[in-house]
């Protein structure tokens, strides 16, 4: 370059391994957002603005030159559209680009992250720490990775047996993050001895942030979200400053096909942009730069196109490629039309009564796209192959698609932490989840369903697997980004957008009318509330998914996978809905040893992860969701605390933002105001609902406790929920019907009570070691007391937490008046709780073991039975509690109810 009578600016980016700021854990939006910026312009500014700049950037430079460029009216307060355009003349991009495609070694790579990121030091670093025999064992291991035998004789050097290969450890250590980072034979030994002047020390979490763009081959932040590549984006403020790429075919780290894709989207956004393949299949990534001929076959692409705007007109130059330039506002428009990345998940809206008009649907969009979506919902009927429209000819629909648009909502929460823009909610009238009356075909053949489509359509660039590209010469309408609206009514639908969206949508159901399998799983199948009132209910109730790690996945999710099957294969007396209890996910998987510090990847991506499994999807698209946290949605054992400050301002911020995603992804609640640290600004989370005439109560018996202590575990105000949840539960039960079912849903086990000394005034604290109802003995005397003197019948408690199955029935006695109550109690054996050492165990719980044939079974069954007093308001009372703790037979009869177990769901049905 400066044999070319350039000027040569050398970047040191807050990364850069000569500076003591690189062992920080910037992220790449910091350096893209301020360091490239001020560079450019400062440069800029030197020569008086009488020259634009030619910027080359290599690897992780070009992504994020790209992520300044692409945000730059987030950077750049005047003029931010033009601010690189003036600067900035052309661009060469080495090896990598904002769309970048990285090897399979690297996908490999990224997928292992995922799950050992915390086993990596934060001062992980490229050099040896001298006498750390830590450091030392490091190296030894990475010896280890293969490399081709001509490297291997380059670094052992046979004819030198005495020479160290200094270089090698170094080597080793960024190869284990990014694959081989160099052809060895392309490098001078000057180049291998001062090694370290290229790897320095960087912090590891600078490092791993490039494995989130190996999901979906786009630049994304931290989070793992395109916020940058968008045809809106590089039409504005990319387009006009010609770019070339190159790559090498034997790169290790970054696959040689990035520069053609890159290539296909940057012109489809009217960017001139030419591509170049080094042909010589000895360079690898990092000696592309710095090898020895790099000079003599590289160096000459990248001078010729900076020097071929000012070629001569009359001898064109193979790299002048603005005679290529293409028109974006001419160009064909790329409509993509995708099944949602996550859900769609059903919620009754806001869980009230079955006179609700409207359900929400809960869906994610792909974190690769940088463009809002336009989600809609359309009839279809699902066949035994097939996936069409309902309907019965073209006019027909064509009047549906009209109807039956929906626009999305953008989720913008008040802590940054949280901010997602890929989870979307809709109001749906429960009417388009029925069948048209007028669809005499999907009536009638019982091998078809109906159902409502979600899909997203996205006006955007790159094309993934399992899109379906609408090319249409239709420009997006200027008034029609549904995603600006900020309530959920319905837009007079433009009608440039009305074609659009049927266009794309009929070639969506054309193209894969023959493969349900992969469409289906966007499909709701729920059909409504049911119409009749007190006649039957059955549900599912489960609770405590601990996560799948890098084996477990198949088994992770088998519950799941059996409830499906269930629900495909049962013709009469399917589940109507299903509750899930709490530890839907958890926030502390690794119970702090290897937990994110992120707050975003503690509390949002766990998640993601349960949504995109696809057992948990075909089951939430056909079941409506009723939810409730327990301690793994904030943290093991969650409760406040006394006479520690700093605890609790970590306990109130951990309560924070796990009621936050708890809100936003299990309950579809997005305007939700909670203050750190004020407990009372927490939306109620407790709620009641009814199902086919059956009442429900879903109590919060987490996030309302009353800080214990041994002094005050008897006192009137220590209680597992507050006042005004506890008043709701009263008049809830006062206002039941007697003669049927009701049932109270409690993330904490109610009873039998944990092996404990219970209440008795000498060894009462010992009430504090449990995290269940008995570790509240007022809020549990006040229950029992309640459904003896109220005369409540046929009350089922159900429960979850403990991980053991327990199904139980109780007797509670007045003993001034003599009046007697019997309910039930039943707990769920945990869905997936792989740690035998984390289970509830039988002889944890109070009871005397009998055996007895049980009811209808020849079998012998064991039962626990359990008897304690207690006084309540002055009266005394007893409680005789007999327990079983597995099922013996298929399905069990308890009470009001039956019980049939599922894997690790419970399918209750009332008699």
């Amino acid at each position: 370059m400066h044999d070319d009578q350039r000027d040569v600016w050398l970047v040191d980016l807050r990364t850069s391994s000569a500076l003591a700021s690189a062992r920080y854990p910037w992220t790449f939006e910091t350096v893209s957002s301020i360091d490239i910026p001020r560079a450019i312009g400062h440069i800029y500014d030197h020569y008086h603005g009488e020259a634009k700049l030619d910027v080359i950037t290599h690897c992780m430079g070009s992504v994020m030159l790209g992520m300044s460029i692409l945000r730059a009216d987030d950077l750049i307060d005047d003029d931010a559209d033009q601010f690189f355009k003036d600067r900035i003349n052309r661009i060469v991009l080495s090896q990598a680009t904002p769309t970048v495609v990285f090897t399979q070694d690297n996908n490999f790579r990224s997928f292992a992250t995922n799950y050992l990121r915390e086993l990596v030091p934060d001062d992980y670093q490229f050099q040896l720490k001298e006498g750390e025999k830590a450091s030392q064992i490091l190296d030894r291991i990475l010896y280890t990775l293969p490399y081709p035998r001509a490297e291997y004789d380059l670094v052992n050097a046979p004819m030198r047996p005495t020479r160290r290969a200094e270089f090698a450890r170094t080597r080793h250590r960024v190869d284990a993050f990014f694959s081989r980072t160099f052809e060895l034979a392309n490098l001078s030994s000057e180049t291998l001895d001062h090694i370290d002047d290229f790897f320095g020390p960087i912090h590891v979490d600078t490092i791993i942030q490039a494995s989130r763009f190996i999901n979906h081959n786009v630049a994304t932040n931290t989070r793992g979200r395109n916020q940058y590549v968008s045809r809106e984006r590089l039409q504005k403020f990319w387009a006009g400053i010609p770019t070339m790429s190159f790559h090498s075919r034997n790169n290790g780290l970054i696959d040689f096909s990035t520069g053609e894709r890159t290539k296909r989207v940057f012109q489809e956004a009217g960017v001139d942009y030419k591509s170049i393949v080094i042909d010589d299949e000895s360079y690898g990534h990092q000696d592309s730069i710095i090898g020895v001929r790099a000079h003599l076959d590289v160096f000459p692409h990248i001078t010729a196109f900076l020097n071929a705007a000012n070629s001569s007109t009359n001898n064109v130059n193979e790299y002048d490629i603005s005679a290529q330039k293409i028109e974006a506002t001419t160009a064909p428009q790329s409509w993509i039309v995708e099944t949602p990345a996550y859900g769609p998940i059903i919620i009754d809206q806001d869980h009230r009564t079955e006179d609700d008009k409207y359900c929400k649907i809960m869906l994610g969009s792909s974190a690769a796209r940088a463009s809002h979506p336009y989600c809609i919902f359309i009839p279809v009927v699902l066949g035994q192959t097939t996936l069409q429209l309902a309907g019965s000819d073209a006019a027909q629909q064509s009047l549906i698609l009209d109807r039956y648009i929906a626009q999305s909502l953008e989720i913008s929460n008040t802590s940054s932490d949280q901010q997602t823009s890929r989870w979307h909610i809709v109001s749906l009238p429960n009417s388009m989840l029925l069948a048209p009356q007028s669809s005499v075909s999907v009536q009638q053949k019982g091998d078809e369903t109906y159902g409502l489509a979600a899909l997203m359509i996205y006006h955007d660039l790159i094309e993934l697997d399992g899109s379906v590209v609408i090319k249409t010469s239709e420009q997006q309408p200027n008034d029609c980004r549904l995603h600006q609206q900020k309530n959920s009514q319905q837009t007079d639908d433009p009608a440039e957008l009305q074609t659009i969206i049927r266009h794309a949508i009929q070639h969506f159901i054309k193209s894969n009318r023959n493969v349900k399998h992969e469409f289906e799983k966007s499909v709701i199948e729920y059909r409504g509330r049911p119409k009749k009132r007190g006649a039957s209910v059955s549900f599912a109730v489960g609770s405590c998914q601990y996560p799948a790690g890098m084996l477990d996945k198949h088994v992770a999710y088998r519950s799941y996978q059996q409830l499906d099957q269930l629900l495909e294969s049962r013709q009469t007396e399917k589940p109507e809905f299903v509750a899930l209890l709490g530890d839907q996910i958890y926030a502390d998987a690794t119970a702090g040893f290897l937990d994110p510090s992120s707050k975003f990847d503690q509390f949002v991506m766990p998640y993601f992860r349960l949504y995109e499994n696809p057992h948990v999807r075909s089951v939430l698209r056909k079941l409506p969701l009723y939810a409730m946290l327990d301690d793994h949605e904030l943290c093991d054992n969650w409760e406040p605390v006394i006479s520690n400050p700093g605890r609790q301002l970590e306990l109130d911020n951990t309560l924070e933002s796990g009621v936050r995603s708890f809100l936003t992804f299990q309950r579809g609640q997005v305007n939700h105001q909670i203050a750190a640290g004020n407990n009372a600004s927490q939306p109620p989370l407790w709620y009641s609902f009814e199902r086919s005439g059956y009442d429900f109560f879903m109590c919060d018996t987490r996030t309302e406790r009353s800080a214990r202590t041994a002094t005050n575990i008897l006192n009137q105000s220590t209680t597992i929920m507050r006042a005004a949840q506890q008043s709701a539960i009263e008049s809830w039960l006062l206002a039941s019907d007697k003669n049927q079912a009701k049932f109270i849903l409690s993330s904490s086990i109610v009873l039998p009570r944990h092996r404990l000394n219970h209440a008795s005034q000498d060894s009462a604290a010992n009430c504090i070691r449990s995290d269940g109802w008995d570790g509240y003995p007022v809020s549990l005397y006040k229950m029992l007391a309640m459904v003896v003197d109220q005369n409540i019948e046929k009350l089922v408690f159900i429960s979850g937490d403990e991980h053991i199955g327990c199904y139980a029935n109780i007797q509670i006695t007045n003993l001034s008046s003599g009046k007697i109550a019997e309910a039930t109690s039943i707990h769920c054996p945990g869905l997936y709780s792989p740690f035998p050492f984390a289970n509830g165990r039988v002889e944890g719980f109070e009871g005397h073991r009998q055996s007895s044939p049980d009811a209808g079974s020849k079998q012998q069954q064991d039962r626990y039975i359990s008897e304690f007093k207690f006084e309540h308001s002055g009266i005394s009372y007893q409680c005789t509690v007999s327990a079983r703790f597995e099922m013996i037979d298929k399905v069990m009869s308890l009470g009001p109810i039956q019980v049939e177990l599922c894997e690790g769901f419970l399918i209750v049905n009332t008699l």
